[in-house]
């Protein structure tokens, strides 16, 4: 007896001890949120969150209220649910919560790289070094450049050039823009020793469109892999990737590129000063690969699609895209350059922006986009014809785009936004005083430009609303108080997580975002999705793509949206918020928007099918940035001359 009792104290002491980390003892405190820890001791919720993040948070929103606690694989979350309350975890100092504890820890596990102590710090100075003002000037001509070759390259060659082509659309839109993406920042093959310009270029085609398909490889295996429950055979495929990558991203191999950004040289150049390894280094920019590239091609994907189903957004956003041209005096005819689109031609495009916008909310935005980019081309006096050169997509073409704008924002919102761009973006190119025309040359597409479109923007933020659901996530370093709007105070432990999913709190939600499942392209907007992104409050008739959700009656974005009389400040978080805002999201959205002008600059698009219903969302990846489709959607494309 005297044996076996000291035995069986220690048997009951684990019993214990391995209950308490199952969360079996834990009770609501006073002051604390609802506490739900679920079905299975540990898991709790994990596996009906991981199954449909969205629909779960609506189902514990409706039984506990706008914040509650739930246990997710031994971890517990607080989610605040309430958008006019985002502030509290937005602002907070990283004394209270902490998101980068938490991102280290995603980031080790998923691209093994260790994080340097404060090193976030130094990215968001080379971030906006390189990818904001100036520096974001260089990269949108680097951009525009690699696009061309992608897009352009047959432009006058053969006697076929009016013959349709069929394909995937999400394929095509995620091949086009990771692979430009990729060469913009990681460079381009060296002219010299390819023994032509010409042969460098082609080989950058070839090169890049492997790689994309590696890294799809990787990029689907990439929500198991962050939740860590990868099968051991696609455990061992992901870690034979990851390898390829480490090896093509390697230091040494990075140096023997010409064109290499200067975000990428300025991060080589960081860690090398501070004695990181060379393997960390090579991890790293696998990282900053994946991060750059991952959402970008998704986006455009529900834009484009949204603009086929839209047909009052493709012509709204073509109109911009004409203005931005003419304003340039760039044209799109046969045998004429490339459009040349800057930045400040970006910044010309309201609609477009809009389009983007509302894309970005419902994950889908396509049919606004084609008369924005006639528009600035126009301007620029640059055509797009057979034999012409190519456009010349400036900055300042950009920034006159505000139809193709409101198209990206738009179709990050839903998913899919199609009708208002067109307008958006012949009004950019007559502005521009560029035109597409056959044998001009290639219209220059520069950020000024894409700052004229607001008609492109809000179909860009529309799109993001309805498609971008990213979980912003906090770990708490010391009990606290978290400060609702309406004056409530709940108490939340260390060492537990809060969280917020705009996509539902705001995004969908009536509201702030009326008929929130509508996409519209000038409606121009923490799990976001469900807390903002389709909170019925911010956004009436929430999952509804309207290109113009994101406009004002003026044609300038709108920014004002209300949820119970009071003004939301974070209506729209496709980006995220804070600390972890995206740093590159100016960058991103450019791409989007350059590649969107070139389409409707260069090319006649429709859907094969015209009936063809929009997918829904392929749940696996919430909370990991813009959605996928469960489905692809088939399309085809011609040159226009």
């Amino acid at each position: 007896m005297h044996v076996l009792l000291p035995v069986l104290l220690a048997i009951l002491a684990c019993l214990l001890g391995g209950l308490y980390l199952l969360g079996a003892f834990r009770r609501r405190r006073p002051g604390e949120p609802p506490l739900d820890k679920g079905p299975m001791p540990w898991l709790g919720h994990v596996l009906e969150f991981r199954r449909d993040t969205s629909k779960f948070l609506q189902r514990m929103k409706k039984k506990h209220g706008d914040i509650f606690t739930v246990q997710l694989g031994g971890f517990y979350f607080t989610f605040i649910m309430d958008p006019l309350s985002f502030g509290a975890v937005v602002k907070e100092s990283r004394g209270k919560l902490d998101f980068f504890k938490f991102a280290e820890q995603l980031v080790a596990r998923v691209f093994g790289y260790m994080a340097m102590e404060n090193e976030h710090k130094h990215m968001q100075l080379s971030s906006n070094k390189h990818l904001m003002g100036d520096g974001l000037v260089v990269m949108t001509q680097a951009m525009m450049g690699n696009l061309q070759n992608l897009m352009l390259y047959s432009l006058g060659q053969g006697d076929n050039q009016k013959t349709w082509k069929e394909e995937a659309l999400f394929n095509y839109c995620y091949n086009i823009l990771f692979r430009a993406g990729y060469l913009t920042l990681f460079g381009n093959e060296v002219a010299c020793s390819s023994k032509s310009p010409e042969k460098a270029e082609e080989l950058d085609r070839v090169t890049s469109n492997e790689l994309f398909y590696k890294f799809q490889k990787y990029d689907k295996l990439f929500p198991d892999l962050a939740y860590g429950v990868l099968p051991p055979r696609e455990k061992m495929e992901a870690e034979r990737l990851k390898r390829l990558f480490w090896d093509k991203f390697s230091v040494e191999n990075v140096n023997k590129r010409e064109n290499v950004s200067g975000w990428i040289l300025e991060h080589q150049q960081f860690r090398e000063e501070n004695g990181v390894e060379k393997s960390m280094q090579d991890r790293f920019m696998f990282l900053l690969l994946w991060a750059s590239q991952s959402n970008t091609g998704p986006t455009a994907f529900w834009l484009l699609l949204y603009l086929m189903k839209h047909p009052e957004a493709m012509r709204a956003v073509q109109k911009e895209v004409e203005e931005v041209l003419r304003a340039t005096e760039q044209t799109v005819k046969p045998g004429g350059p490339l459009i040349n689109l800057t930045r400040d031609m970006l910044l010309q495009t309201p609609v477009l922006d809009g389009v983007v916008e509302e894309t970005l909310r419902l994950t889908t935005a396509p049919v606004l986009t084609r008369a924005v980019v006639e528009e600035v081309l126009r301007a620029t006096e640059q055509t797009v014809k057979p034999g012409g050169p190519l456009i010349n997509l400036t900055r300042d073409m950009l920034l006159q785009t505000p139809v193709l704008d409101g198209v990206v924002e738009e179709t990050l919102r839903l998913t899919t936004a199609p009708v208002l761009t067109r307008a958006v973006v012949e009004e950019v190119l007559r502005a521009t005083e560029q035109t597409v025309k056959p044998g001009g040359p290639l219209i220059n597409l520069t950020r000024d430009m894409l700052l004229q479109t607001p008609v492109l923007d809000g179909v860009v933020e529309e799109t993001l609303r309805l498609t971008t659901a990213p979980v912003l996530t906090r770990a708490v370093v010391e009990d606290m108080i978290l400060k609702m709007a309406d004056g409530r105070e709940y108490k939340v432990r260390q060492g537990d997580r809060v969280s917020l999913f705009p996509y539902v709190a705001v995004h969908i939600d009536p509201d702030v975002h009326p008929d929130p499942l509508t996409f519209k392209y000038d409606r121009v907007s923490l799990f976001p999705y469900v807390a903002v992104h389709i909170d019925p409050d911010v956004h009436p008739d929430p999952l509804t793509f309207k290109y113009d959700r994101f406009l004002t009656p003026e044609g300038t974005r709108k920014t004002d949206f209300y949820k119970n009389g009071k003004k939301v400040k974070y209506y729209s978080m496709p980006w995220g918020a804070g600390v972890s805002m995206c740093p590159g999201r100016f960058f991103a959205t450019g791409e989007v928007k350059q590649f969107v002008f070139l389409m409707l600059s260069y090319f006649e698009f429709e859907l094969t099918d015209p009936e063809e219903k929009i997918p829904s969302i392929n749940c696996r990846r919430w909370g990991f940035g813009s959605m996928h489709p469960t489905r692809n959607v088939q399309f085809r494309y011609r040159l226009r001359f």
